[in-house]
């Protein structure tokens, strides 16, 4: 079964390297490598082809050049659209996998739509743990992801190819964390999954990077994906079930205290953060859930206060 890894290179120089390593020595031998090269400003594709060179009997690597950049969004939609393996994998380029990443993956693939394993940092020690781990089928999937067991993330999820184009899952272009907006789409349309315990994919925590880099732009960006997010909660009353009251609101208390602790925003900024959360029922809810939805239906100005005392706290405790 061949499995097609998608990689979008955008200057990462550094680490390109070392993620195409990981790549090339796979214990599964039945990939396609699809490299998409999006206007990356620095050497980033000099490595690449250097690395080739050194390697003239790989020819599992397809080069895609952008005559513009469009953003990760693009290029995985462009990989999405290239790929002729049966699954489909992405991988940023500033990671890496595990050597038997794909094997292990393929392994516990009985044609489901989606297998996904969990995920390590650099130093070994766990990013993302799957503690519910198993087969889910139908319903299951939609609860495994309000329960937070279907990660945010496009990578390391290996996915059906045709599940893929069927459901029109492609990325939402020009979005920051797309990745977000992604996922809820197709936890919401997936009837097969598995997760699995072993970690497949290594997450270098990386300065700068998307995931540790939280500015206005970011956190907008967030918004835009969360409320259409909500709108499709709305519009099929998922909301009517607890977990999902639950997710609302823990989502939108975290985004709103990223938007002051991460992204300092001023309040003037605070105040044009364009969501609002839709009136929930709280019957049933633990008193956690309650008081993060009270505070969420405070007035702006208030919130904002909140949250920057919070952070004053935070900040205090930790030195």
């Amino acid at each position: 079964m061949l499995v097609s890894i998608i990689i979008p290179i955008y200057n990462v120089e550094e680490y390109i390297e070392r993620c195409l390593f990981s790549v090339f020595n796979q214990t599964y031998k039945d990939i396609e490598i699809i490299l998409v090269n999006d206007c990356s400003p620095d050497n980033s594709m000099i490595l690449v082809d250097d690395l080739l060179k050194q390697r003239p009997d790989e020819t599992r690597v397809k080069i895609i050049n952008h005559q513009e950049n469009t953003g990760l969004s693009g290029a995985r939609n462009t990989g999405i659209t290239i790929a002729t393996g049966t699954y489909l994998y992405f991988l940023d380029s500033d990671d890496a996998i595990t050597l038997d990443c794909i094997e292990i993956l393929v392994e516990n693939c009985k044609g489901e739509e989606i297998v996904l394993g969990a995920v390590e940092k650099d130093d070994k020690t766990l990013y993302w743990a799957n503690n519910n781990i198993g087969s889910y089928k139908g319903s299951e999937v939609f609860d495994a992801y309000f329960r937070g067991d279907f990660y945010d993330m496009a990578v390391n999820k290996l996915i059906k190819k045709d599940f893929v184009l069927r459901n029109q899952l492609f990325f939402k272009p020009k979005l920051i964390h797309e990745d977000f907006l992604w996922s809820y789409q197709v936890a919401m349309v997936t009837s097969s999954m598995v997760i699995i315990k072993q970690p497949t994919y290594i997450y270098f925590v990386r300065m700068g990077s998307l995931n540790t880099n939280f500015t206005k732009r970011n956190i907008d960006n967030i918004f835009i994906s969360f409320r259409i997010i909500q709108e499709n909660i709305k519009e099929n009353k998922y909301y009517e079930r607890n977990s999902v009251v639950r997710y609302l609101v823990y989502k939108s208390y975290d985004f709103r205290y990223l938007a002051v602790k991460d992204a300092k925003m001023s309040l003037k900024e605070y105040l044009g953060i364009d969501f609002d959360l839709i009136d929930l029922s709280m019957k049933g809810q633990n008193s956690a859930t309650i008081i993060k939805y009270c505070l969420l239906r405070l007035p702006k100005t208030l919130q904002f206060f909140i949250f920057k005392a919070r952070k004053k706290l935070q900040s205090t405790a930790n030195s």
